[in-house]
């Protein structure tokens, strides 16, 4: 079994509270442990970086990218399943680790990838950044009743997310994503590749 370890990040752990130097421990798929000066197989320096749950967004209609009767109309039925591979891969690129599919009930918002927007809005519209980084991790799961994604803790799905930069500038949140990373597995990395101790 290996042990990675991301290092000398400042870690939001999805509740609320202030970030802390933490380094966070993952083995298989789970948050093993939390603390300082962590031993793993793997090490991956998120040193500057902040280090948060990965986001989920509970209104997603993975086989809708948008509403153009005429299309859906004239596609093969089975079409859509295969988009939603496309559109659940552009989710997971954007930092969504976790989402609830409400079917074919309305339309989407927004383009599937881009769900981390809201956080700009929930800023505009008074929030806090922490306040809503909140809203789309720890509060979204506890909305949802899950209780092992949307915060960082012991035993709770290694869903996280590394933003470089200013990482509260949700307006640069695209260019900050630096990795993405769910049930343990590295799905997105535009930082330096992990290295072996």
């Amino acid at each position: 079994m290996t042990r990675t370890v991301l290092r000398g990040g400042r870690v939001f752990d999805g509740s609320g509270a202030e970030t802390t130097l933490t380094d966070i421990a993952i083995e298989s798929g789970r948050i093993a442990a939390l603390g300082t000066g962590l031993d793993g197989d793997e090490v991956i320096d998120a040193t500057g970086a902040l280090v948060a749950p990965g986001l989920i967004d509970a209104h997603v209609h993975a086989m809708f990218a948008g509403m153009d009767f005429a299309k859906i109309q004239s596609q093969p039925f089975s079409l859509p399943f295969y988009e939603a591979i496309g559109n659940l891969r552009r989710l997971l690129d954007s930092g969504v680790t976790t989402a609830r599919d409400a079917g074919g009930t309305d339309s989407g918002v927004f383009a599937h990838g881009s769900s981390h927007r809201e956080l700009t809005m929930l800023v505009q519209a008074g929030m806090t950044p922490p306040q809503a980084l909140h809203a789309a991790t720890g509060s979204a799961a506890g909305l949802l009743e899950l209780d092992d994604v949307g915060r960082i803790a012991v035993g709770c799905a290694a869903d996280l997310i590394v933003l470089d930069g200013d990482a509260w500038d949700f307006t640069r949140y695209s260019g900050n994503l630096a990795m993405v990373i769910q049930g343990g597995t590295v799905r997105r990395d535009h930082r330096r590749p992990a290295t072996r101790t």
